[in-house]
């Protein structure tokens, strides 16, 4: 396992190097922001380093929501 696996990694000049640096196992995109060509980037990116890529309907859905995840 990479170093730095694990932590959670926002904005997207930091997920681009992440995916491009072989330190990303998964994204998760909102998908209202979808069509944003930015988002469609990462995507790309993201399958062409085979990076699993995860849509999530709305942030509350997502697993690391700040209202509902606590790091211990």
């Amino acid at each position: 396992m990479l170093d730095g696996i694990g932590k959670i990694v926002e904005g997207y000049n930091s997920v681009l190097s992440a995916i491009q640096n072989n330190r990303a196992i998964e994204i998760n995109i909102l998908e209202k922001k979808i069509e944003s060509n930015k988002v469609q980037n990462l995507i790309k990116v993201a399958k062409q380093e085979k990076v699993d890529i995860k849509i999530i309907k709305n942030k509350s859905d997502w697993k690391f929501n700040k209202t509902e995840y606590v790091a211990s």
